[in-house]
């Protein structure tokens, strides 16, 4: 998604979805600054947390719904949701200038798809997406990976575009087991 939605470094990004700040600390190595939005006030706390730990001073977190973006900061160059819509929030269409780029899974349960939504410069919007996803090698996505702080990341690319995102700078961004989940979800420290 972070390939798709094409940070420059200067960017303002609104992200939806914060989790625990994964996503939010790699938009802050790669843009100028992140306004992220979660809802589970939780999930919040840890993530301001894990960007604490890390000194990652780019990124704000606010505790709310995402649809309605966060409009005291837009306009945004960019926006990356990360939890699923049937369609795109008017909201945060109207947060992101012209010009501007979303990327966020779209669609009803049983058919997402990843999809670009492009504002041009008269407000009008162009819309690219995948195949529905339905598995790890389905729906035109293949899996690649990407070397943080000198580990690999697993992440899933479109097979249709050629990644453009080049990592000029990057932080040590540690990636291993989180034994309050007894799994393998990975998560900062």
């Amino acid at each position: 998604m972070t390939d798709l939605l094409d940070p420059e470094p200067h960017d303002s990004i609104l992200e939806v979805g914060t989790g625990l700040g994964y996503q939010a600390a790699v938009l802050a190595e790669l843009s100028g600054r992140v306004w992220s939005v979660e809802i589970v006030e939780e999930l919040a706390g840890q993530a301001g947390a894990n960007l604490r730990q890390l000194g990652c001073s780019d990124v704000a977190i606010r505790i709310g719904d995402g649809s309605r973006g966060w409009r005291e900061h837009a306009p945004y160059d960019r926006a990356l949701l990360t939890a699923a819509a049937e369609r795109l929030p008017p909201a945060i269409l109207d947060q992101i200038k012209p010009g501007g780029r979303i990327v966020l899974p779209l669609g009803p349960d049983e058919a997402q798809r990843l999809t670009v939504v492009d504002k041009g410069a008269d407000g009008s919007r162009g819309t690219a997406s995948c195949p529905p996803s339905r598995g790890s090698r389905a729906g035109g996505l293949r899996h690649r990976g990407l070397s943080v702080g000198g580990r690999w990341i697993r992440t899933i690319c479109p097979s249709w575009r050629r990644p453009s995102t080049t990592v000029t700078r990057a932080r040590a961004i540690s990636v291993r087991p989180n034994p309050s989940h007894g799994s393998r979800r990975a998560f900062l420290g």
